[in-house]
């Protein structure tokens, strides 16, 4: 394992990030030419901001609503230690819920007045490294009225030790603000501690693609640009600080991968780590079939079901997920 740096996170804080919004963070280019005595100025059309790409009529739809969730699974590397490793299991979980807005968790009420739509996405992934294993998950929160980011968590647990991260990037309704990113490790200098954030309404992280991007206003050139938290699956904490990434439609055409045969859509993601390829499905309910990272780890959907999870917990319940 890494030798640990050792820095105390009682006097780290990331800087106050500059709220990004939906704004390019280019200027913008204008072209002059002159047309006899008058001149005209030809702006070139900047990419778009993510939110405002997504379709909202997405998240409406009655399949998201009938008690059960959405379940995929992967056949994939995952990169650990710098080595590609036969992931033992990649599982994408993807419930609707009703938030309590003060907690940001699940309302025992969800029939409250105040309770916020969200749409969870449970990212699970496993994977042997040489005599131990790697389990990590990430639970990921989509508001229902914008498919923005509110919350995320982070759950690590190898032979090594446990690691616990909390990011909340989340807005009353009264308009304030609640931005947090808070840590729990094994690593020296990175024990226990938050860092003072502000987060744009539009953050992504990385790995909450999968659910993000699924609403997109899908069409062949489209462009987005959008602030992107790195990797945060890892053990390891460094300071959240996003940086701008540009996502692309690149194609569309027929996909073939463990689960069939799709018509889809190719997507490449430029960010600071180099350049992603994502394949969504081209049809509701646009599932990812596959994602090649830029960093080595690469996931192919090898099946899909929807059932009640929660209620499948009996021995033998574990053949319905073969």
């Amino acid at each position: 394992m890494a030798t640990p740096r050792s820095f105390d996170r009682r006097s780290t804080s990331s800087p106050r990030l500059r709220r990004l919004g939906s704004v390019s963070l280019l200027p913008t280019v204008a072209l002059t030419c002159a047309v006899g005595l008058a001149t005209v100025h030809t702006a070139v059309a900047e990419p778009a901001g993510l939110l405002e790409s997504l379709d909202s009529s997405w998240i409406e739809n009655s399949a998201w609503y009938q008690g059960d969730a959405e379940i995929n699974l992967y056949d994939g590397t995952l990169v650990i230690y710098g080595e590609p490793r036969a992931a033992e299991r990649i599982v994408h979980i993807f419930v609707t819920e009703a938030h309590d807005p003060d907690l940001l968790v699940k309302a025992d009420d969800w029939r409250r007045d105040d309770a916020v739509g969200m749409l969870k996405l449970n990212y699970v992934t496993e994977a042997q490294t040489g005599v131990y294993y790697y389990n990590q998950m990430f639970s990921f929160f989509f508001e229902r009225a914008a498919m923005n980011l509110a919350k995320m968590t982070l759950a690590s647990h190898e032979w090594c030790g446990n690691t616990f991260k909390e990011l909340v990037n989340f807005r009353h309704a009264d308009g304030s603000a609640w931005h947090e990113y808070e840590f729990n490790t094994y690593w020296d200098g990175e024990g226990d501690g938050s860092f003072d954030v502000s987060f744009p309404d539009d953050l992504v992280v990385y790995e909450s693609l999968p659910g993000q991007l699924r609403p997109l206003r899908f069409a062949e050139g489209l462009e987005v640009r959008f602030p992107l938290l790195g990797r945060q699956l890892s053990s390891r904490v460094k300071p959240p600080t996003p940086q701008p990434a540009t996502l692309r439609v690149a194609s569309r055409g027929a996909v073939e991968v463990p689960a069939g045969r799709f018509d889809a859509w190719t997507l490449e993601l430029e960010h600071e780590g180099g350049v992603d390829t994502l394949v969504f499905e081209a049809a509701f309910p646009n599932r990812m079939l596959r994602w090649q990272q830029a960093g080595g780890d690469r996931f192919v959907l090898r099946h899909s079901d929807r059932m009640a999870y929660w209620q499948k917990n009996a021995t033998g319940d574990e053949d319905l997920l073969e």
